[in-house]
């Protein structure tokens, strides 16, 4: 496990198939990897996500809202 400051981060390998499960299911919920993952390992450890979490799953699933309505005024534009 690498430290970076005060975040904690991990490498895990993933089959093929995994991690096609991994992206459909972001997709279906509109997240990305990363906010999948987390929230699956604190459904499955009977975890709560601490407030902090939660208000940036909030922000990401924004900014990917934006980036979204961004990429629709792109292709309209042009």
């Amino acid at each position: 496990m690498s430290k970076t400051g005060k975040d904690k981060t991990i490498s895990v390998r993933l089959s093929q198939s995994m991690l096609d499960a991994l992206d459909a299911r972001a997709v279906l919920d509109e997240k990305d990897r990363t906010q999948v993952i987390r929230e699956a390992i604190a459904q499955h450890l009977g975890l709560s996500l601490d407030p902090v979490e939660e208000r940036l799953n909030v922000l990401e699933e924004r900014v990917d809202e934006l980036s979204r309505l961004v990429a629709v005024c792109v292709g309209k534009s042009k």
